[in-house]
Order: C-alpha cells, then sequence, then structure tokens
C-alpha cells in the first residue's frame, strides 16, 4: 500500500482464495425404505423363538382391524403373516370367538374387541393348555380389567404385539397384560 493509498483512505487490496467448485451428485439419495406391517410383526414373532406345538394365537379380528396401515388394511397384513404359521393353533376374536385352522380362514374384519372371551375360551377350549399366548391386536378391549382378572387366572405368558402408537391408553394396556402374565410386548 502506497502513500498516496493512505492519504485518501484505501484500503489495502486483499486477495480473495480461490474457491474450488463442489461436485453435486447426480441423483437423490433414496429414502430407506419403510417396513411394512406385516415385517414388523413377523420381526417381532421371530424375537419370540415360538414353538408351535406349545403356543396358541389370539387374533383380533375387530371392526378397526379393516383400517389400513402402510396401504393394506390391517386384516390383510395379519392374514398375509399368519401364513407362515399354519401349524400353530389359532383362534381369532372381536364380538365373537371362533378357532381357525388356516391363515385363509382369518374373517373380515368386524364387531367390537372381546378380549376377555376370548381368554376364556382359550382356557376352556385349547387342548392341551398352551404354554405360551401370543396376542396380536390393535385396540382396546371391551372391558380391560375383566381382560386382566382371567389374563391372570390362565397363568399363561401372553406376549402382545400391539399394532398401534407407543404411549397411547390402549398400548399400556396391552404392556400391563403382558408385565402381568409374564409375557413380553412389542409395538409395530
Amino acid at each position: 500500500m502506497g502513500f498516496l493509498d493512505k492519504i485518501l483512505g484505501r484500503k489495502p487490496k486483499v486477495e480473495q482464495p480461490i474457491v474450488q467448485p463442489i461436485e453435486l451428485p447426480t441423483e437423490t439419495p433414496k429414502p430407506k425404505s419403510k417396513l411394512t406391517l406385516e415385517k414388523k410383526i413377523g420381526l417381532n414373532l421371530e424375537k419370540m423363538n415360538l414353538n408351535l406345538n406349545e403356543t396358541v394365537f389370539v387374533l383380533d379380528v375387530s371392526g378397526s382391524m379393516g383400517d389400513r396401515i402402510y396401504g393394506k388394511e390391517k386384516i390383510d397384513s395379519l392374514r398375509d403373516i399368519m401364513e407362515k404359521y399354519q401349524d400353530a393353533k389359532m383362534i381369532c376374536f372381536s364380538t365373537n370367538v371362533k378357532s381357525i385352522n388356516k391363515a385363509s380362514d382369518i374373517p373380515d374384519p368386524s364387531g367390537s374387541t372381546d378380549l376377555a372371551e376370548a381368554l376364556i375360551y382359550v382356557g376352556r377350549n385349547i387342548s392341551p393348555e398352551p404354554k405360551k399366548i401370543v396376542l396380536i391386536s390393535d385396540g382396546q378391549p371391551d372391558s380391560k380389567p375383566k381382560a386382566l382378572l382371567i389374563a391372570k387366572e390362565l397363568e399363561i405368558p401372553i406376549d402382545i404385539i400391539f399394532i398401534g402408537t407407543s404411549g397411547t391408553y390402549s398400548e399400556k394396556f396391552m404392556e400391563e397384560l403382558a408385565n402381568a402374565t409374564g409375557g413380553k410386548h412389542f409395538v409395530v
């Protein structure tokens, strides 16, 4: 910087750094794929290490199982995953309870969620007595106190796969039910 520049108040020239261009990707990264409801249920069933000769599946087929999740009705996801467990004992429950022999016999969703009656059915009609119950449900039972009482009387661990949102009143009941029977609790 010269004498004249100082008198005139000129600032010294600062050399600008050379900026290198950044190469941007030409493709947008693919988002991580979401697991389907069927896959989420299946992954949790695998964690249970089930002996199908000693297990009974208690499957909720109430009206809310007709709701869609990931573009598919919950009942259809249930049917699809239960295809892999054809050798297991299965009962379906809503307002009524019935045994089924294969996944394709799972009825269309209707009615309420009479879990207490489903548990009574297991105690009276499943022979030999199962050593584990796997309950797959998306809702609140019609009578929580009655369902909890009967579950405790059965003295059979109930592993639960709850289809719904963690932290809801329904999910908290399902967790309580699993804990009261010595079972495990999963949310999908």
